[in-house]
């Protein structure tokens, strides 16, 4: 992927260990010198206890041009080699998880809305 190219997909990798963590993300247009001004930023938080998995998307902070409104999102649970027992998203069961080596993916049908929370919650 190249990094300049305008991207509706967000990916999100998790090392799915005990406790709590989060980051934010650093988003731009990937073209203009505006990236102290015109850049966005999303905070994302993971908490694990004992088989329960979930991630936070927090709404988008800021703006830039071509932001897409809503993305496609697909998470990898690195170091995971079962299939999820279930995964929700905002609350409804959803999410086509496959297994590779060493990981699980996790591929969400429905868009995310960047302007909302959204809520992942995986039972592995």
């Amino acid at each position: 992927m190249n990094l300049q190219d305008a991207s509706d997909t967000l990916g999100i990798m998790v090392v799915p260990g005990n406790g709590k963590s989060s980051f934010r993300l650093y988003e731009d247009d990937g073209v203009s010198r505006d990236f102290e001004s015109a850049c966005a930023f999303t905070r994302i938080e993971k908490n694990r206890s004992g088989r329960k998995l979930e991630l936070v998307i927090h709404p988008r902070e800021g703006s830039y041009q071509g932001a897409p409104a809503r993305r496609t999102c697909y998470v990898v649970l690195e170091g995971v080699t079962d299939l999820p027992r279930s995964v929700t998203l905002n609350g409804k069961t959803t999410g086509e998880c496959t297994v590779s080596e060493g990981s699980v993916s996790i591929r969400f049908s429905e868009p995310l809305a960047a302007d909302s929370f959204n809520r992942i919650n995986i039972n592995l």
